[in-house]
């Protein structure tokens, strides 16, 4: 407190001193505030850190699920647009096909292309799962119980091929109707696991899966054609050196009328449904061949 005199006497003052704790009080406040805006930073930033982290997190975890589906098409090159232009007709899921694929290590680009052409043939480009019956029960053009017919996107035949297969994917499902069953639930898998298992069916002298032969000897529409013969069962009549010439490509051949024509020869008779319309052995191929270069 000052002392300041006057004529009437003497008048005390106390302005420094409350200007001095207005400045003091102020200056406490401003820290405070300055205090609370740093710990707001802090957890601004914290939160930042936090929400980071999490994205980081949810992105590594999405890329993972990707890895492991298949997903990524720079590895597995069977993309919606594909399959769009190739034809297929059913509901499918590109992330599926694409780790079926791998799961069966069907992954060397002339293997997936006869694959999907002997799938496009067999399915009638997705249309069915399952071997159709005749009006009276019977499968329609085969000696077999309907319990034995085809199913999946190639058509797995007979009961015991059915169970070996079921037995392969750890299912323990043993009723009556298996072809229904792995038609509604298996349609890729079974496809698959009969083009790359030699145990499902073997080709040529050497008793390779299909996966493997199309592997060695390529996407040929020759190399196709054999595989066509060992996937419809038509009996192959053909001589030994012949058929390596067709798988080769060192020799002159055509199919016409249902029938295999080598160097203008009548040698034997074609894979089924050969010729056919659209979903013809020939017309899948051909049109798997352009989508998928």
């Amino acid at each position: 407190m000052s002392l300041d005199r006057d004529r009437g006497g003497i008048r005390v003052t106390a302005y420094g001193d409350v200007f001095k704790k207005a400045l003091e009080e102020a200056a406490a406040e401003a820290a405070a505030a300055g205090k609370k805006a740093v710990e707001a930073a802090a957890k601004v930033a914290e939160a930042n850190k936090a929400t980071k982290a999490a994205w980081t997190a949810a992105l590594t975890a999405k890329d993972a699920k990707q890895e492991t589906t298949g997903a990524i098409q720079e590895n597995y090159p069977v993309t919606s647009k594909a399959m769009e232009d190739f034809g297929w007709t059913a509901k499918y899921d590109i992330n599926h096909i694409n780790a079926v694929l791998k799961k069966y290590g069907i992954t060397n680009m002339d293997s997936i292309r006869l694959f999907l052409a002997t799938c496009g043939h067999e399915s009638e480009l997705g249309e069915r799962t399952i071997e159709r019956l005749n009006s009276d029960g019977t499968v329609a053009g085969h000696g077999y119980s309907p319990l034995d017919r085809g199913a999946g996107y190639i058509q797995l035949t007979h009961r015991d091929t059915h169970l070996k297969f079921l037995k392969s994917v750890n299912d323990s499902y043993t009723g009556q109707k298996t072809a229904e069953y792995i038609a509604n639930n298996y349609p890729w898998e079974a496809a698959a696991w009969f083009w790359s298992s030699a145990d499902a069916k073997s080709v040529g002298k050497d008793e390779l899966s299909f996966n493997d032969y199309s592997a060695k000897y390529g996407d040929s529409k020759g190399v196709y054609l054999i595989t066509q013969y060992y996937v419809s069962g038509t009996d192959f009549n053909c001589p030994q050196d012949i058929a390596e010439k067709i798988r080769n490509g060192t020799i002159n051949w055509r199919v016409n009328n249902g029938r295999l024509f080598v160097d203008g020869k009548n040698i034997c008779a074609a894979p089924s449904g050969w010729e056919n319309v659209t979903t013809g052995r020939s017309d899948t191929y051909n049109s798997i061949v352009k989508v998928l270069r």
